[in-house]
């Protein structure tokens, strides 16, 4: 919102003046320049409170009338990048919610049918298969969704699936069961990881590449470097080639 001397946000709305609002100074927080006239033009920040004159803003002075009459919020640049960081980081960790409870499971073959019924019903039978190889109890109904992602190919009859559970609890079990399905046989091609979002996808690739980055330079040649822990504190590790 654009104020002048003669109408500041900050001050009280009233038709009366007093002496003090006359002495007021303002000062711009580009320039420095003191401004003490009435019908000084300068815009205030909606989060900092700090002024700004149109002559460093690079604003005329009709656009400055023109903003006068609008009741939009302007902020300056610092606070606007701010606020839109926090906008961004609010969507994303409403995206990120939405996901806890799902996972995506690679490498279990599709079978060749038009029907999408009975697709979904033998994913869903090999699905409950995996959970119980996994110490895991779970009813089909609780497997809420399962969805394969992409188009069907009967060309490509491998492609991962979207499962949304409950809750976390069977989730999280599944975890810390995972050396289940790395030791059987018949779930050599199968793997588990979690469903993240665009933003997480991209930091899980920077801290794999940092892992194979500090795997090269690792001299002794007995450790490796690899990617451990939740979706919220992924981190590197170093370990003995034997421990992963």
């Amino acid at each position: 919102m654009a104020s002048t001397r003669k109408s500041s946000i900050t001050c009280p709305k009233s038709s009366q003046k007093t002496s003090q609002d006359e002495d007021e100074a303002w000062t711009c927080a580009k320039c420095t320049k003191i401004f003490r006239e009435p019908e000084a033009q300068l815009m205030e920040c909606q989060r900092c409170k700090e002024h700004f004159c149109i002559t460093c803003l690079k604003k005329t002075k009709a656009e400055y009338s023109m903003l006068c009459k609008t009741d939009a919020m302007w902020f300056c640049g610092k606070c606007r990048i701010v606020m839109e960081q926090h906008a961004v980081t609010d969507i994303e960790i409403e995206k990120r919610k939405s996901r806890e409870n799902n996972l995506i499971v690679f490498g279990i073959p599709e079978i060749d049918e038009e029907s999408k019924e009975v697709r979904e019903n033998a994913d869903k039978e090999r699905l409950n298969e995996l959970f119980k190889d996994c110490k895991i109890q779970l009813d089909k109904e609780n497997l809420k969704t399962v969805k394969r992602l992409g188009k069907f190919n009967k060309e490509k009859l491998n492609r991962p699936i979207l499962v949304k559970l409950p809750s976390a609890e069977p989730k999280i079990t599944l975890f810390r069961n995972i050396h289940y399905i790395k030791t059987n046989p018949k779930y050599e091609k199968v793997g588990v990881s979690n469903d993240l979002t665009q933003a997480e996808r991209e930091q899980e690739k920077r801290l794999w590449d940092q892992a194979r980055r500090q795997t090269e330079e690792e001299v002794s040649g007995d450790y490796h470097f690899r990617v451990r822990g939740p979706p919220w504190a992924r981190k590197v590790v170093k370990l003995r080639k034997l421990d992963s």
